[in-house]
């Protein structure tokens, strides 16, 4: 899924390529064609049981989103509104092998973590495969972080024993509305929705999260940019993974957030589509 703006950014570039208008006639231009797409294609079609948290009062957004997020109203909804509590049964992972037989991707991480039990990952995007070998097989806890209603769902059958999240990252202090376009469809299948994302810290707050040992991140556009506003020192985390999602500007922005919190870029053979850094200071 893809921030409105950044889709209003894609159709300007189009425009440009394929007219010769000045930028204020291409931004015009630009508008219009984002307002047909919001009104000519149809709402994003959410699963019956995770729209409840996909649907929302008019003024109670108006209100939330004039709360920083410290403010303890904002925590506590998101505690009491937002939060999925983890599925109590003890999952079975389908991955389960004899230590030292996992693929070398967990068997990379497992090795930073020296086979670690009960620790703690955070996943922000929607590929929640790596964490539910530790959640299944050396009884870590956790939170995924998901803002498409469909993932949520497929979440929800998978019954993971960690907190869900359906929410997406808000750029402000505060939080904010947001419109995204499924931009993985073709163009007469794409599907509008409008998401209220939530600042950063103060998700984790609700979680009373006090270290993180595992943070992926696998999300594109401006979604990277939210994350730097993690505040690192009152939530510590050891090892930070960014996905395959993010492009070259992205990942130097995150760089420049990680590296000024000292963390240092973990060299792998063979690997230039994902990023490791670790914080030896962190680790437990």
């Amino acid at each position: 899924m893809m921030r409105i703006e950044e889709f209003a950014k894609t159709l300007s570039a189009k425009s440009a390529t394929n007219q010769s208008h000045s930028s204020a006639q291409i931004d015009l231009s630009t508008l219009a064609l984002v307002k047909e797409y919001v009104y000519k294609y149809i709402t994003m079609d959410i699963p019956i049981d995770v729209k409840r948290w996909y649907t929302y009062v008019r003024k109670q957004v108006q209100r939330l989103n004039l709360l920083e997020q410290d403010d303890p109203l904002l925590i506590q909804f998101i505690r009491e509104q937002l939060l999925v509590p983890p599925f109590i049964k003890e999952p079975e992972s389908k991955a389960k092998k004899k230590p030292g037989n996992y693929s070398k991707d967990i068997s990379s991480f497992l090795e930073i973590f020296r086979n670690k039990e009960k620790g703690f990952f955070v996943e922000i995007g929607n590929n929640f495969t790596k964490s539910q070998i530790f959640e299944a097989d050396f009884s870590w806890e956790g939170v995924l972080i998901d803002k498409d209603p469909d993932s949520v769902n497929k979440l929800l059958d998978k019954k993971r024993k960690a907190w869900i999240v359906p929410t997406c990252l808000s750029l402000k202090s505060t939080p904010e509305m947001v419109i995204f376009v499924n931009t993985t469809r073709k163009e007469a299948n794409r599907e509008i929705i409008e998401i209220h994302c939530m600042p950063i810290n103060t998700i984790f707050a609700s979680l009373n999260i006090s270290r993180v040992d595992y943070l992926h991140l696998d999300v594109h556009g401006r979604e990277n940019e939210a994350f730097t506003r993690l505040n690192l020192t009152s939530f510590p985390v050891h090892v930070v993974e960014i996905g395959k999602s993010a492009d070259q500007k992205e990942k130097n922005l995150l760089k420049k957030h990680l590296e000024s919190a000292a963390f240092k870029l973990l060299a792998l053979k063979n690997e230039t589509d994902r990023l490791i850094y670790v914080n030896p200071a962190n680790a437990k």
